[in-house]
């Protein structure tokens, strides 16, 4: 079976699979609607009252308070929800995914503005900078700007799980095999009774997924030159890890 593509085809893929992202992040924010409005966890009317907020130019606050306002905001949201179904299934038509990627951009920049009081959303952060690159491609769709937007991503993914297994290097909880213990047996943070009970009586076994994890964030930048087999264990590794968090 002939599994090389091009980068084009990757880019086109990856587009595919920020959608997915897109779709499932923006009907679960959706589906919090009422946290949004009467002293809700993300009302804006308590989020602007942060100091971040205060410090900005009385232009930047009027304009935040008319697209923060909550039927604005749910607008941008459903029309986010809408821009990643049409991605999700109609990619190829090349002028409409433009003007679809550059309102995931818009929006999702004005997501990381609008939780700075929380601290912004590591997941969205990072969507934001493949969007950017899918856009730039897609505005420019010539073999340099595919293949530097095709490297872009990929050495950002590989940034991103290097940092990550460097900080627990740097945690001594990680170091002492524990970090992953704290945070599955945890109730606050993991409520799954059965599942926390399951890993308090194997500790061993919580030991070698901590340094698992550790091993494939500190080493996933090799996928760039050990080729296949190899490669497809860290993907198989990935996959594994990503839906165990999700």
């Amino acid at each position: 079976m002939k599994l090389d593509i091009t980068a084009t085809e990757v880019l086109e893929w990856t587009g595919r699979l920020l959608a997915v992202y897109v779709v499932i992040d923006s009907f679960e924010k959706l589906c919090l609607a009422k946290q949004y409005i009467g002293g809700g966890l993300f009302d804006w009317h308590m989020l602007k009252e942060n100091n971040f907020y205060k410090r900005q130019h009385a232009f930047i606050r009027k304009l935040s308070d008319a697209v923060f306002f909550t039927p604005v905001w749910m607008g941008l949201l459903f029309l986010r929800l809408l821009c990643g179904v049409y991605l999700l299934f109609f990619s190829s038509f090349l002028t409409d995914s433009i003007y679809c990627f550059f309102t995931l951009f818009l929006v999702s920049s004005l997501i990381n503005y609008r939780n700075i009081a929380y601290v912004a959303e590591a997941e969205n952060r990072f969507s934001l900078i493949i969007t950017g690159a899918l856009l730039l491609q897609k505005i420019a769709p010539t073999h340099t700007v595919t293949v530097v937007a095709f490297w872009f991503i990929a050495l950002q993914v590989c940034l991103s799980y290097l940092t990550a297994g460097v900080a627990k290097l740097l945690n001594v909880n990680w170091r002492n095999g524990g970090g992953f213990y704290r945070i599955i047996t945890a109730y606050n943070k993991v409520p799954l009774p059965a599942v926390n009970l399951f890993f308090e009586q194997r500790r061993p076994l919580s030991k070698f997924i901590n340094w698992s994890v550790i091993v494939f964030e500190c080493f996933f930048s090799l996928t760039l030159v050990v080729g296949r087999p190899y490669f497809w264990w860290f993907l198989g590794f990935g996959i594994v890890f990503h839906a165990s968090i999700a």
